[in-house]
């Protein structure tokens, strides 16, 4: 599953430039909108360090440190949106960079979980065993 993980990283970076590259074009319509400095702003720590964290996460094996970059990143592109009144010429960019960052960090959730205390058939007994003795 986590190589499912890199694979969203990568379309979530693909879909963080492809929105850098819009608000760029639009700050050149509009150099003085503050509004779209503020979303430049947060696309650049998306692109520098959310997207980072979260590739570095799934390569390390800490799946919670993707879970925390996609995260933000997914709180960025939100917050992005909120900083016009209405819809904004990102609306769409924006959710769909949001909803895939979503996907991508419940993906490295599942990742943790997985690697975690889960028991699966093979270990159904010793799991029961395990959990009997200690009290779960």
């Amino acid at each position: 599953m986590a190589g499912l993980g890199f694979i969203t990283v990568d379309m979530a970076k693909a879909k963080a430039t492809d929105t850098a590259n819009r608000i760029n074009e639009l700050l050149k319509q509009s150099p003085s909108d503050q509004t779209l400095k503020s979303c430049a702003t947060f696309y650049h720590t998306i692109l520098v360090a959310d997207i980072p964290e979260a590739s570095q996460g799934f390569k390390l094996g800490n799946p919670k440190f993707a879970e925390q970059g996609m995260n933000d990143a997914a709180g960025a592109a939100e917050a992005c949106e909120k900083e016009f009144s209405g819809k904004s010429p990102l609306t769409d960019k924006n959710k769909v960079f949001h909803d895939l960052s979503s996907i991508t960090a419940t993906i490295a959730r599942l990742v943790e979980i997985s690697s975690g205390a889960i028991c699966n058939l093979s270990r159904l007994k010793e799991c029961w065993m395990q959990s009997v003795t200690s009290g779960i």
